[in-house]
Order: structure tokens, then C-alpha cells, then sequence
């Protein structure tokens, strides 16, 4: 496909993508129709063919385009923090980034986001432990980790009604102390 306008082309991708998450917030994603996203953005069938092959291929993008700006933002955050503070500020930024986010993890997203969400913060929660963690440990700590993080934010995203803070505080304490730890006390 020959782009003449890069930039409308973008527009009207991103235009499409917003439209998949409006229609996402009222309906779960088994669903949602080509047709509907159409409408709601604004395009025809044949526009949105152009960019994405069906709904799997554009809640994919979506979802890779979202993960992209969240994994960059954590990235960011997390430089110089220690293991602990990694885990807080990943799990902070992850409830409060967009509602986005809650619509993946919650039953009208795709059960297979959570994985792809700890398989994008794998390598952030891994450079937070090898400064002092064996290396043979690395991958089990890392995925005890990462599933709790995920395990908490899905917990807090289809129970709106729970305190995040307390929440978050609980997941501290069990990254810190594990199961044991958060027995006696």
C-alpha cells in the first residue's frame, strides 16, 4: 500500500484503535463487531481492512500500543529504585496509567493480556534483582513477581469497590515476605 499522507494514515489508524476501546467499554470483546468500530469511528469496512486484518489483529495492536507506552513509562520511573520500590511503583503505575488497562484485565478483555503483560514486565522486574540475586533464581523470583503484580491489578480492576491503597499494601508485604511472612503478621 502506497501511503501519500503518513500522517492521515496515522490519524486514521489511531482513530480506529479509539474507537475499538469505546466500543471495548460497553461490550466484551467476543462481541464486537468490525461493523460497530467502523461506525463509531467514522470509517468504512474497507478502510479499516487496510490497516488491521480482523478485531484479533487490532485488539492486538491496541494492546501492543498500550504495553509500549506503559512498559516505557515504568522504565522510566523505576531507574534507580531498589527491588521493593520497583514492585510499588510498577504495580502504582499500572492502576492509575488509564482505564484502558482495566478494560484488558477486566472480563471484557482477553484472559491472555495478564500474560502478555507480565511477559513485557519481565525484563524491568529482572534488572531490579540482578544486582544481588542468583542467577539460577532469577526466573522464578522474576515470575513470582510479576503474577502477583498482575494477580493484584486484575483483583483491582474487577473489584472496583476495594481500596487500591490497601490492596497494594498487602501485595508489598507479600513481595517482601511471601506467603510466611504475611501469615504471622
Amino acid at each position: 500500500m502506497a501511503v501519500k499522507h503518513p500522517e492521515l494514515t496515522d490519524l486514521t489508524k489511531k482513530n480506529i484503535i479509539e474507537a475499538f476501546w469505546q466500543c471495548l467499554s460497553k461490550s466484551a470483546l467476543p462481541a464486537l463487531h468490525v461493523s460497530t468500530i467502523c461506525r463509531r469511528a467514522g470509517y468504512n469496512r474497507t478502510t479499516f481492512y487496510k490497516y488491521f486484518l480482523d478485531i484479533l489483529d487490532l485488539k492486538n495492536q491496541a494492546e501492543d500500543n498500550l504495553l509500549s507506552e506503559l512498559m516505557a513509562l515504568i522504565s522510566d520511573a523505576v531507574k534507580d529504585q531498589s527491588d521493593q520500590e520497583v514492585m510499588l511503583t510498577i504495580s502504582r503505575i499500572s492502576l492509575n496509567f488509564n482505564s484502558k488497562l482495566g478494560l484488558l484485565f477486566s472480563s471484557k478483555g482477553d484472559p491472555s493480556f495478564s500474560l502478555k503483560y507480565r511477559t513485557e514486565l519481565e525484563p524491568i522486574v529482572r534488572r531490579s534483582m540482578d544486582k544481588k540475586t542468583d542467577s539460577r533464581q532469577i526466573h522464578l523470583l522474576c515470575a513470582y513477581a510479576t503474577d502477583a503484580i498482575a494477580a493484584t491489578l486484575e483483583w483491582l480492576y474487577t473489584h472496583p469497590e476495594e481500596n487500591p491503597d490497601d490492596a497494594l499494601a498487602f501485595l508489598h508485604r507479600f513481595l517482601s515476605a511471601g506467603i510466611e511472612g504475611i501469615e504471622q503478621g
